[in-house]
């Protein structure tokens, strides 16, 4: 299903006593990312369904958790890998196939 521009794709969830609401489905932006990273500052990484309500966020426990996994927690290197880098991967490809767990645990 195509979304036409301006427009914020939504899902529907049931909140506490049955009450249908709407979540963002959406790029996440800057002010919900401060969001996100204050709320983890004071409360920890842990307890994600309990981000939406303590919040404010449209986002979903698993949408949270996912953004400050895999984008906003400390030490997570984003950064281009350098040739050198490539050349390791491949080589541990060959050697090991797609146990990335390995691969990881050596790059």
């Amino acid at each position: 299903m195509d979304t036409p521009v301006g427009k914020i794709r939504c899902s529907m969830g049931k909140g506490d006593q049955g009450v249908v609401f709407m979540r963002k489905r959406s790029a996440w932006t800057a002010a919900e990312d401060d969001i996100l990273k204050n709320y983890v500052k004071i409360h920890g990484a842990h307890q994600w369904k309990e981000v939406e309500k303590m919040t404010g966020l449209k986002r979903s426990g698993k949408s949270c958790w996912l953004r400050w996994k895999d984008h906003l927690q400390p030490g997570i290197n984003k950064a281009k890998l350098s040739e050198e880098e490539k050349e390791l991967i491949n080589r541990l490809q060959a050697q090991y196939g797609n146990k990335w767990s390995t691969i990881a645990s050596q790059v």
